[in-house]
């Protein structure tokens, strides 16, 4: 158990892997956010 600490902290001050989880984030919205928006139907003009 003394192992995991120690591997989440390296992750955690790498380099890629805070950005790596912000893309993962922001594809996670977008899709998210296509799915929201095809499933709302506006009245048209």
């Amino acid at each position: 158990m003394e192992r995991l600490p120690t591997l989440w902290e390296f992750l955690r001050t790498s380099f890629w892997f805070v950005p790596s989880l912000m893309a993962a984030g922001a594809v996670g919205l977008v899709a998210l956010t296509i799915s929201v928006e095809q499933s709302i139907s506006l009245p048209s003009r």
